[in-house]
């Protein structure tokens, strides 16, 4: 019994180049998910909708669309540039309407913002 607890503890702290390799990945992994949060700083801020009476409004964590408000979440991958052709991916909780799927990015001064296939651009509002 005394060599089987022996030869088991053993066996869990030598680390062979395998098990170095996925501790390694292991470790790589939580450090990822534990860096600072997603930069959308580009995006906070009051947005107006020149087309519709839309106003908008992004912080770091809620979307308020005409004074409705919705938590988000972006999507990874981060993007730290989105534009037209990488748009940085969303997901808004909708209360009733469930989980909807969403694309942001900005393009010559405008906030492009598609929800449920649906696309809006926004202005930067002046307040």
């Amino acid at each position: 019994m005394k060599n089987e607890s022996a030869s088991l503890k053993h066996h869990f702290f030598t680390l062979k180049p395998s098990k170095l390799l996925l501790l390694a990945v292991v470790v790589a992994v939580i450090f990822l998910l534990a860096r600072p949060s997603e930069d959308n700083s580009g995006f906070i801020g009051s947005w107006y909708c020149p087309e519709q009476t839309l106003l908008l409004e992004i912080d770091e964590s809620q979307i308020t669309i005409n004074d409705f408000c919705f938590p988000y979440e972006l999507c990874s991958p981060i993007q730290t540039s989105p534009d037209r052709q990488h748009p940085q991916g969303f997901v808004i909780a909708a209360g009733s309407m469930g989980t909807l799927a969403g694309k942001l990015f900005l393009e010559d001064g405008q906030l492009y913002v598609e929800i449920d296939g649906n696309t809006k651009v926004f202005m930067r509002s002046e307040s």
